[in-house]
């Protein structure tokens, strides 16, 4: 009979836990993060960064229980999670990215709890790039307390958590861990504010300049595409460049050569009406005198 395997305790489970995969990094869409997919850039940023937060909370409420620990030993395993979930946040990181979520004052880890004029406060110009540099220089910190000769306050627990507890403004290690934790809804919410930003700008510019087919042209206008063709090729209309069935007009340049061609029409009748008027005018001139 076989022997029956004994079930791995909480602790080894986490430890023997698998690392994310950090490529390709996951979208709530599911579909490829396309370069000029902000939405799409951006929210996968704001889950990356929240669990970059969340293991440098655990990582530091841990460094206060171990404190004669150098920094590398403090859970080997949550080093891992770090890395694994910093390295594609900073990838998705760009200046499109960086763009819609820089605020217009910059923000700190201690959350207005150090006084303005305070030396050496931790601050950025985004909620997500203060995660990002929380992540990238805790990350440091345990990378340099493992290699020898590199001893100095952040290499071990107690100095690293001595210094982050600092940067937070927290009075102990419970309010510091909550200070860090909290980064998280701002991360959520700052990720929202950038990508209505985004697509306000980007319907703005969709009003501002959209392209339509001729045919959808022709049935706006009711002027054949025949004359619409011939004004775009002699850049009366703006198009984009293509020729055929990927040809399209330009909406605000289409509704604008509308207006143009219905006041020519309404002129060139006026005319009519008003020739015809005096012929008729001068045949009752006329025809009277000659009676």
């Amino acid at each position: 009979m076989a022997k029956k395997k004994r079930a791995p305790t909480p602790n080894e489970h986490q430890q023997n836990a698998s690392p994310p995969n950090p490529s390709p990094p996951p979208n709530p869409s599911g579909r490829p993060i396309a370069t000029d997919d902000i939405a799409d850039r951006v929210m996968a940023l704001a889950r990356h960064l929240g669990e970059v937060v969340g293991t440098v909370g655990a990582i530091f409420a841990l460094a206060c229980i171990e404190k004669d620990k150098r920094l590398c030993d403090v859970k080997p395993a949550l080093w891992i999670m770090l890395d694994g979930w910093l390295h594609p946040a900073q990838a998705l990181w760009n200046e499109k990215a960086e763009r819609y979520l820089t605020r217009e004052e910059p923000v700190y880890l201690d959350g207005g709890r150090l006084p303005p004029t305070e030396t050496g406060r931790f601050g950025t110009p985004s909620y997500c790039q203060l995660a990002m540099e929380l992540g990238e220089l805790t990350s440091k910190a345990g990378l340099l307390s493992g290699q020898p000769g590199q001893a100095s306050n952040w290499t071990m627990a107690k100095g690293f958590a001595d210094e982050l507890r600092r940067y937070t403004g927290a009075e102990n290690d419970n309010d510091a861990v909550a200070a860090i934790h909290a980064l998280i809804p701002e991360i959520q919410c700052e990720a929202r504010r950038g990508i209505d930003r985004w697509r306000a700008e980007t319907e703005a510019a969709a009003v501002a300049e959209q392209w339509i087919p001729v045919a959808e042209a022709e049935r706006l206008t009711e002027i054949n595409r025949g004359t619409l063709s011939r004004a775009a090729k002699q850049g009366k209309i703006k198009t984009n460049g293509q020729t055929g069935r990927k040809l399209q007009l330009d909406l605000a340049d289409v509704k604008r050569f509308s207006l143009q061609a219905k006041a020519r029409r309404n002129e060139r009748e006026n005319r009519e009406v008003l020739s015809q008027y005096r012929k008729d005018d001068q045949k009752r001139l006329f025809g009277g005198a000659n009676r």
